[in-house]
């Protein structure tokens, strides 16, 4: 067991299924399709984002499309993630942003923040 492991395990860390996002191409209109299917069960834990200046959340700011999403959540996970995987979370559906690689002399682990899908089952 890595270091990072033992301390996101001591944290009060789970397991969660992480799905990833699978694109197609309709053959009959030719419209893309996204798809999220099962990738894997990860590690992590996941704590509320502290409050800054009286909002709860650290607002993300898409840097190709100019939009904000705020965060609620953020996770720390054992193995490597990518952008708009997704979750369960407190029976809500959430989607990771902004992955980090947090490493020391001594621990690697990842960092990411969680965005509320609305109307996501």
């Amino acid at each position: 067991m890595t270091r990072a492991t033992y301390l996101i395990r001591t944290m009060g860390g789970k397991k969660y299924d992480i799905y990833r996002p699978t694109e197609m191409t309709d053959p009959t209109t030719g419209a893309d399709i996204v798809e999220y299917t099962f990738y894997k069960k990860v590690l992590g834990y996941i704590q509320p984002c502290d409050a800054v200046d009286g909002v709860k959340g650290i607002v993300l700011r898409d840097t190709e499309g100019g939009d904000e999403s705020i965060a609620g959540y953020v996770i720390f996970h054992n193995e490597p993630l990518k952008n708009h995987d997704r979750l369960q979370y407190e029976g809500k559906t959430f989607e990771l942003r902004t992955v980090e690689n947090w490493q020391s002399s001594f621990m690697k682990f990842w960092k990411s923040y969680l965005i509320e899908l609305p109307n996501e089952q």
